[in-house]
């Protein structure tokens, strides 16, 4: 659960700047640091904000904070299964896929029933699945940048 670096707080402040004009009847953010530090930077008093934990970034268990030749390094049979099916095979200790896109999507119907249109603030896999559902894309060929911005109608 990372803080977010210099250049991660320069690239909310440049988010703050384009949203700034936005209208948006709500904003919701991932408990997590650098979710809710992006947040803070786009928080304005008209938007108010709600902390779902359901936002929160899928849950790797022991490879958390690991990158991926450490992970290959720890398990190389496991990290190939897991490469070449991402979304089905699971890593022992680590939340499922199934497990949290359907968080993901508990957390969608929240949002959809609050006020509209929200900005929502979380990280690749919940915005994967979220994209899935909204666009019909393919959660392991999502892609975003950091501080990306994507409209979605609900």
């Amino acid at each position: 659960d990372p803080l977010l670096s210099e250049q991660g707080q320069a690239q909310a402040r440049a988010l703050r700047v384009a949203l700034a004009q936005t209208p948006l009847a709500a904003m919701y953010a991932s408990p997590m640091r650098r979710a809710l530090q992006t947040a803070a930077w786009l928080q304005q008093p008209w938007r108010p904000m709600a902390i779902l934990e359901d936002l929160r970034e899928i849950h790797y268990g022991p490879w958390d904070g690991l990158r991926w030749a450490e992970i290959e390094a720890l398990d190389p049979e496991l990290a190939a299964r897991k490469a070449a099916d991402w979304l089905g095979v699971d890593v022992p200790g680590a939340e499922p896929w199934s497990a949290f896109q359907e968080r993901v999507l508990r957390c969608l119907d929240r949002i959809r029933s609050g006020p509209l249109p929200a900005l929502v603030v979380a990280h690749q896999g919940v915005n994967a699945v979220l994209a899935e559902a909204l666009l019909g894309t393919v959660p392991t060929d999502f892609q975003q940048r950091h501080a990306e911005y994507l409209r979605l109608r609900l």
